[in-house]
């Protein structure tokens, strides 16, 4: 007969379980390179076992920490070096974490895992002086850590904090912070502040969004939709996104001008930062996104131009188009005119760097014409590909005129299915330079110029077998 379960056994199976539905966000440490957050972790194991009885509510919020870095595999490991620390190592932890911007995070997360059990006991109270002064920390930043440790515990804070702090220096900790956002607050308009996302938003009129601080929590989104008598107008300016979903459905303007896009998403969600479905007019101006393990952008039949923008690290594996997936066409017939005539697509004046997909590291699409221009492309790959031809940072089924122009492309290929039409007298690459970069299509017109004054280091341009077609319509 087995022996009965002990409730610590219970309660580390549920910790288990709440790893997996409810995990803490991905931590600000987490795109920090292995050693750092190895040391991260190890300082937090320190904090951890400074007392010789540990509250079972310490070693649960530890492992959540642990979890959030991405480092929770390496737990017992983690424990063990922990107990053989030296004064080299405390030197090089405040190295690090003052030269990463970790100091004050780290203040924060020991703060709250040590009074999460309780009061601080004199010796608790001794340590976290202590790593204030080898952080170099001064008085104002103090308050900060404690303000937002006494918010996370439920206790009385200076609400007045949240309005200066980066707030993605405590994104682990956002269903926390910020004022719970709501449809009629933001039809009203927002004009500063930090604001959390915890559910579905639904709005049907104009809004706008200034100078802010916007945290989305997993089920949080805010989805805009035309009504029987009004398509809204919607704008994003100056202000911070972190893990954003909106889905914008038959909108009549918006505009996403000097913002940054951040998050750390969760793979299997396979999400989208933003969707615009049948919108009129859409403009992304001077703006840094990076939405790792997901897509940036998602344009089904919709007007869209993207100015000085900077995508980095978006995408998912698993879904096409890592910084975008753009839609025109309704089927095969008559694309020149489609592309033409329909919804504008163009993106000028950004970079690509880092994104990964299944198919189009950077940009999945249907049909481009006259489209990506003074762009830069570097090392963006799809998953799907043989392992010669991952290094595609763009893929398209149909190539018109001059769909890239005065371009660079470095570990970044095309892949298109059909080039020009019949009849034409077209260029598709205009003054571009590719670098381990190729050019592949499938069929081209008879008078179709696939590339014009372009330049090839260590690239090649030439017809494939492989029809891009064969993937029509998958998104």
């Amino acid at each position: 007969m087995n022996a009965p379960l002990s409730p610590a056994r219970i309660l580390r199976y549920l910790d288990d379980v709440k790893l997996l539905t409810h995990p803490l966000p991905a931590h600000y440490a987490r795109t920090q390179d292995e050693a750092v957050r190895d040391a991260y972790a190890r300082l937090l194991a320190v904090v951890l076992l400074c007392e010789p009885v540990i509250a079972e509510s310490r070693q649960r919020l530890f492992r959540m920490l642990l979890e959030s870095l991405d480092v929770a595999e390496q737990e017992g490991e983690i424990l063990a070096a922990a107990q053989d620390i030296d004064r080299p190592f405390l030197r090089d932890c405040a190295d690090m974490f003052v030269e990463a911007g970790l100091a004050r995070s780290f203040m924060t997360d020991a703060a709250i895992l040590l009074r999460v059990a309780g009061t601080l006991s004199y010796g608790q109270q001794t340590l976290l002086s202590e790593l204030a002064h080898i952080f170099r920390l001064k008085a104002a930043e103090l308050r900060t850590v404690a303000d937002i440790a006494a918010t996370v515990l439920g206790r009385p804070a200076d609400e007045k904090t949240f309005e200066s702090i980066e707030v993605q220096e405590f994104v682990v900790w956002k269903e926390f912070l910020g004022t719970e956002l709501t449809a009629e607050r933001l039809a009203v308009g927002l004009t500063g502040g930090v604001w959390r996302i915890s559910g579905t938003i639904e709005m049907t009129c104009n809004w706008s969004i200034q100078d802010s601080t916007l945290l989305f929590l997993r089920d949080g989104r805010i989805l805009t939709t035309a009504d029987a008598k009004h398509r809204p107008d919607a704008s994003i300016r100056n202000t911070t996104l972190d893990a954003p979903v909106f889905v914008f459905d038959q909108v009549n303007a918006f505009e996403l001008r000097d913002c940054d896009v951040t998050g750390h998403y969760l793979e299997a969600d396979q999400r989208t930062a933003m969707t615009f479905e049948h919108s009129t007019e859409v403009r992304i101006i001077n703006c840094s996104l990076t939405t790792i393990d997901a897509r940036a952008l998602w344009l089904t039949h919709s007007s869209v131009q993207i100015q000085k923008c900077h995508f980095h690290e978006c995408g998912n594996a698993s879904m096409p188009g890592g910084a975008i997936a753009v839609k025109r066409l309704k089927d095969t017939r008559e694309r020149y005119l489609t592309l033409r005539n329909g919804a504008e697509f163009k993106v000028s004046h950004s970079r690509f760097v880092d994104c990964t997909a299944s198919l189009g590291g950077a940009i999945r699409a249907d049909g481009l014409y006259d489209a990506i221009h003074n762009c830069k492309l570097e090392n963006c790959s799809s998953t799907r590909l043989d392992e010669e031809l991952q290094h595609v940072g763009v893929f398209a089924d149909y190539a018109g005129s001059a769909s890239f122009s005065e371009s660079t492309f470095r570990d970044a290929g095309i892949r298109m299915g059909d080039c020009g039409h019949a009849g034409s007298f077209t260029s598709i690459a205009i003054s571009c330079r590719f670098k381990s970069s190729d050019v592949l299509y499938h069929e081209k017109g008879q008078h179709v110029t696939v590339l014009h004054q372009c330049t090839l280091d260590d690239s090649r341009s030439v017809n494939s077998a492989m029809n891009a077609e064969d993937w029509w319509f998958e998104y």
